[in-house]
């Protein structure tokens, strides 16, 4: 039985007050610790302020200029987070566009729901799929000055990435405060040597009328011989439940090897 690959990029479409009573068990927040936490923040927006970021935005449009060998694997789970459906290819990438799958295999039957009509469109397509746009969008909400009090903002161990050691930072939304905001946790791992990006983690969670959204997303960029980014490996988990529907959880993981100059 051949199933189509999925592309997941379309299913994406108080820190407590003075007089505030506390809660059991709590204490108030000391202005030391309020200082020591607003004087990290600061530290970790003057190194995303200065951050290289061009190359890790253009990673996906940069492959077109290479050969390369991708493999992918989409999975399907029910509520109970068992395996319902899978499909796997690995595809081979000419320099221009023109690409041959070497090995495919599939089982189970997906279901798309409501949104089988918006997949079909690119269901067929050996191609990647950019995960940019929903990793790093162009002004997310919490590196506004508006949304700074939303978020806690820590410097971590570095860590290494390959052979390379990667700075790495986090910012997680803090409840209550955060609760209207999309961007859950982000994660980024940036080359101490270079300041260039070079992976980013990413939880997201949205919300309409309709249904609900609870996204992971991770990216990691290889740096070839000659200088270029390019991507490495991708891994996305979705889950979308519905008004009146099951939910639905999607896995799709990607790794990219065999690149040619």
């Amino acid at each position: 039985m051949k199933i189509n690959p999925i592309p997941l990029f379309f299913f994406v479409v108080c820190l407590g007050c003075g007089d505030a009573p506390n809660r059991a068990g709590s204490s108030p927040v000391s202005e030391a610790a309020l200082s020591q936490s607003r004087a990290e923040r600061d530290t970790v927006l003057a190194r995303l302020s200065t951050l290289k970021q061009d190359a890790f935005r253009s990673a996906f449009a940069r492959l077109a200029g290479h050969d390369y060998t991708r493999y992918a694997r989409t999975e399907q789970f029910d509520q109970e987070g068992f395996l319902v459906a899978y499909v796997e290819r690995e595809v081979r990438h000419e320099r221009g566009g023109g690409a041959r799958i070497e090995r495919q295999d599939s089982l189970g039957t997906f279901d798309f729901g409501l949104f089988k009509r918006v997949v079909s469109a690119r269901a067929n397509s050996l191609g990647p799929v950019d995960l940019i746009p929903l990793l790093l969008p162009e002004d997310p909400a919490y590196l506004l000055p508006r949304n700074w009090e939303q978020y806690r903002y820590r410097q971590r161990p570095d860590t290494l990435l390959w052979d390379r050691t990667a700075r790495v930072i986090d910012i997680r939304a803090l409840p209550v405060l955060a609760d209207g905001q999309n961007i859950r946790y982000v994660r980024y791992y940036i080359d101490r040597e270079t300041n260039e990006l070079m992976a980013i983690y990413l939880e997201r969670t949205a919300l309409s009328l309709l249904f609900r959204e609870e996204s992971r997303f991770y990216l990691h960029l290889q740096r070839l011989p000659g200088g270029d980014w390019l991507p490495y490996n991708t891994r996305l988990h979705t889950r979308i439940k519905t008004l009146f529907a099951t939910p639905r959880q999607f896995r799709t993981v990607a790794t990219y090897y065999e690149v040619g100059p």
